[in-house]
């Protein structure tokens, strides 16, 4: 995560180089940096969740077509469900901005912790991308679907449990 918040820093005009010798600015425009890279990370693991979400969904239609597929449709349909409202929460979520009279305040030390969060939900795509190729293999074998559904099931339940934590840092709550 630091490499991106060194890739924005460094990306500086040269009218903030000079900006930089005024007293305050610094740490001002580091706060800046570090909350513009935690919304990127933030938009790219949203729009990662949303391609994965799309793919669930050709997985969830073809679980519906098949023999005994009916059995499915309401975990399914809960499974797209929480995916979707973990998505929104990704993509909605307070920036690590704290503004003079915000009553939030994230200093650098919350806005790092934000970064070990949104490190930890990038790591989630994988275990999502994981758990849907298991699923597409339980769909084409017909066999293994049911434990192919509850990992996936599982998979959201511990990335929304992650991005609970994530909020519980910015609330100043453990």
């Amino acid at each position: 995560m630091t490499d991106l918040y060194h890739h924005i820093s460094g990306s500086h005009s040269r009218m903030q180089s000079l900006m930089a010798h005024l007293p305050g600015y610094s740490g001002y425009q580091e706060n800046t940096d570090r909350r513009a890279a935690d919304r990127l990370i933030r938009d790219h693991v949203a729009s990662t969740f949303r391609a994965q979400l799309a793919e669930f969904v050709t997985a969830q239609k073809s679980v519906l077509n098949s023999p005994n597929g009916l059995a499915h449709m309401s975990t399914l349909h809960d499974i797209q469900s929480q995916w979707q409202v973990l998505i929104d929460r990704i993509s909605s979520a307070m920036p690590g901005y704290a503004g003079f009279y915000d009553a939030v305040k994230i200093g650098p030390d919350e806005l790092e912790k934000l970064y070990n969060f949104d490190e930890a939900l990038l790591g989630q795509t994988d275990k999502f991308k994981a758990a849907l190729e298991t699923l597409n293999t339980a769909i084409h074998s017909n066999e293994g679907l049911d434990p192919a559904i509850s990992g996936l099931a599982s998979t959201i339940t511990t990335a929304a449990g992650v991005f609970n934590q994530r909020y519980g840092v910015i609330s100043g709550l453990k």
